[in-house]
């Protein structure tokens, strides 16, 4: 018989190497029942993952408003389309996009002119302004689009200018030439002006504002694009302003006294704004600086401008996911906005696109006819 004199150490270090044999042969077979790549687990700083993106022209539809009239498109319950403009509405059945139905006609009022209308759960506020220029503000019950309700009006019994409307809870804000007003619409039957903002104290000094064309309101904050002016003081006196447009962040905690609480003067001349994770979109028509503006307004104090994208001729937005659909007067432009430092340019639809809302996977645009420019036509994509 063979007799191993093997120490302690050796007899160690054969175990270790004999180990490492069977956990080297595990392995390989391991990697021969699995795929040889396996994903990586997401952490909080991998980049967000997108689809790719397909857009598709499903319909066309006419419409009656002059195209160079229409003010603004809203939805109701992904079911409704309401085109402001001219001098009444379009109501626009979308139960089936790809074949909408009219069940409205404007009613050719020409005493009156649609300046802006917005939609809050059931009820479309509408703002007219006649011959004489004075202005209305009107509430519409549309539970029943088929059965349009005016439940009451506000008459301003003077000539203000409003530009934009929004509203929160029980109130709408009206953005005018000079500054903001505010309206009770707890009982639509009864509205009752309950504020106004034209003048205030930022940064320790005296200001009031001009015309606030664009608004959006998100919890206690509205964000504008406005006039504001420093008001100057000489020998005791008050002077005139010198206006500039501002993006301003209003604080409506209290919802009949705004307190301006941000601003930035990076853009002049808006045509739309947009809200979305507290992260603002403008687009702007002041040339050299027409575009898009991305901005990060988490801290109003501190409105931090995030990317830009600049182009001409732009007019209308609507955001979905990672990509913003932009209306010019030259093309339907889709723009990357995953990354708001970078927004790019992924495609770009030719013609003479107006306003643009979207609900779902639909985008509803407004164009004129190629052969009829007088005529409108409602077009329809859908988002793959």
């Amino acid at each position: 018989m063979f007799k191993f004199n093997l120490s302690k150490s050796k007899i160690i270090l054969i175990l270790g190497i004999l180990l490492i044999f069977l956990i080297g042969i595990s392995a390989i077979f391991n990697l021969r029942q699995k795929p040889q790549f396996q994903p990586l687990l997401e952490t909080t700083n991998s980049p967000k993952i997108k689809k790719e993106l397909k857009i598709n022209l499903v319909g066309t539809y006419p419409l009656v408003t002059h195209p160079a009239l229409v003010k603004k498109i809203v939805i109701q319950d992904n079911k409704y389309l309401y085109i402001g403009g001219g001098h009444d509405l379009e109501i626009i059945d979308v139960n089936n996009p790809t074949q909408p139905i009219t069940l409205r006609f404007p009613e050719q009022n020409t005493g009156v002119i649609i300046e802006e209308i917005d939609i809050r759960g059931n009820y479309l506020y509408v703002i007219e302004r006649d011959i004489s220029d004075t202005v209305y503000f009107k509430v519409w019950d549309v539970s029943n689009p088929l059965k349009f309700k005016n439940l009451g009006f506000y008459d301003s019994g003077s000539k203000f200018y409003p530009n934009s409307i929004t509203g929160i809870d029980n109130y709408v804000f009206f953005g005018t030439a000079n500054g903001l007003l505010i309206f009770d619409i707890s009982n639509p039957e009864n509205t009752v002006q309950v504020g106004s903002h034209e003048t205030g104290i930022y940064n320790n000094e005296a200001y009031e504002l001009g015309s606030i064309e664009k608004m959006v309101i998100s919890g206690n904050y509205l964000y504008a694009i406005g006039g504001y002016g420093k008001i100057k003081k000489e020998k005791n006196k008050i002077g005139d302003s010198n206006f500039v447009t501002s993006f301003l962040i209003f604080d409506i905690s209290n919802r009949t006294t705004p307190v301006l609480v941000g601003k930035n003067d990076t853009v002049t001349l808006p045509e739309s704004i947009f809200l979305s994770d507290k992260i603002v979109y403008i687009l702007t028509r002041a040339t050299p600086k027409a575009g898009l503006y991305i901005f990060d307004a988490s801290n109003p104090n501190n409105i931090v401008l995030l990317g830009a994208y600049q182009k001409e001729g732009l007019r209308d937005l609507y955001l979905s996911n990672y990509y913003a659909y932009i209306t010019s007067r030259d093309s339907l432009l889709i723009l990357d906005i995953s990354n708001p430092a970078k927004p790019t340019l992924i495609e770009e639809v030719p013609g003479d696109f107006r306003a643009i809302a979207g609900s779902g996977n639909f985008i509803y645009t407004i164009t004129p006819k190629p052969d009829e420019p007088g005529v409108s036509l409602l077009k329809i994509f859908e988002i793959k």
